[in-house]
């Protein structure tokens, strides 16, 4: 190859590589500028402006509102929210950065979680802020978390906004919940086993069930008239009987009315404290097999100031509210004499 050729291949490619380190740097710099900004640029300064909070899924709603300066659950007839919890989304939302564009592929979308909420079988959510006169303020596609990410928070999430079709991978955490018992504060009563005297359950076409302790040391409880010739297949399920009302809580919460008290399938129970408290409660499982129950709380006369007012601030508590609870203490509420009994044995004949 003739020298002056030679000096032009070796040019031509010094001038290319120096183009692609050029092109190199520039993206790096436009990323490194990106990488930078907040998803939503002015929000921190605004966020005393939100006034209503939606988040939803493909199946479920979870809708907030700023009354009276306290947020509230507008879609659970006002029910209080937690105040931190709310704070906390909206501090999420208001410092989540942009970390690195990763598609703008519509097929490629689901795999982020970040496809249209109204897509068939997708897993994206989609959260809005608004203002008090219901102007959007911030709207988010919230998909799957990524793991192990690099930054100053080790968190991030992928999000897309809902008018632009690039996802991206954001730093930041941002807990967008669905299920109503992480808006609130959970708890519903809470009466240890060991303060239990009584547990009745009536159901309508069974014998009633009660249950009281066994006496002395014994942490066990067992049945009253109980039925002759028969035997107790696990003494743990009269024992957990008495635990029904131990730290119990929500799962869901709707607005009472006296209609609920009238339901066919309804079972009522009644425990009753060593001090004089009484807990009534009445429950039933819809067609959808959740299970629900209605609280109320009174004293016994000639019990101590404590007990009434335990009394009260629960009824204060509780009174307006049917609550979705948790299967396994709906078990021990509803309690059938013959559920804990060994099934009777077959006749034969020889």
């Amino acid at each position: 190859m003739p020298l002056r050729t030679n000096l032009v291949f070796w040019l031509l490619t010094v001038l290319v590589l120096v183009g692609a380190i050029v092109s190199i740097s520039e993206r790096s710099k436009v990323a490194e500028e990106v990488s930078l900004q907040k998803v939503f640029k002015d929000l921190e300064n605004t966020l005393q402006d939100v006034h209503k909070i939606s988040i939803k899924n493909r199946e479920k709603v979870i809708e907030l509102s700023l009354t009276d300066k306290e947020w509230v659950l507008t879609n659970r007839n006002n029910f209080i929210a937690s105040q931190e919890v709310v704070r906390g989304l909206l501090l999420g939302v208001s410092e989540l950065k942009l970390k690195e564009a990763k598609t703008s592929r519509e097929g490629l979308l689901p795999r982020l979680h970040v496809e249209d909420v109204s897509k068939k079988d997708s897993k994206s959510i989609l959260l809005v802020l608004r203002d008090q006169k219901n102007k959007i303020m911030a709207e988010l596609i919230i998909g799957k978390e990524a793991e192990q990410m690099a930054g100053v928070t080790g968190i991030g999430r992928y999000v897309r906004k809902p008018d632009e079709k690039t996802a991206w991978l954001a730093e930041g955490n941002v807990e967008a919940f669905l299920d109503v018992n992480k808006w609130v504060n959970p708890k519903v009563i809470n009466i240890p086993k060991e303060r239990i005297k009584q547990v009745t359950v009536i159901h309508k076409n069974a014998p009633t069930m009660t249950v009281v302790p066994v006496g002395g040391v014994s942490k066990k409880f067992r049945i009253l008239n109980f039925p002759a010739g028969r035997e107790i297949e696990y003494q743990s399920d009269i024992d957990n009987m008495a635990e029904g009302l131990e730290d119990l809580e929500l799962e869901d919460v709707k607005q009472f009315s006296t209609e609920f008290l009238d339901r066919k399938g309804n079972i009522n129970s009644q425990y009753n404290t060593k001090d004089g408290l009484v807990i009534s409660v009445t429950a039933f499982e819809d067609k959808d097999g959740e299970f629900w129950g209605h609280f109320s709380a009174r004293a016994k006369d000639n019990v101590a100031k404590s007990i009434l007012d335990e009394a009260e601030g629960i009824n204060s508590r509780v009174r307006k509210w049917v609550y979705s609870l948790p299967a396994h203490k709906y078990r021990y509420m509803t309690r059938k004499v013959e559920d804990v009994l060994k099934p009777l044995k077959k006749n034969t004949a020889k």
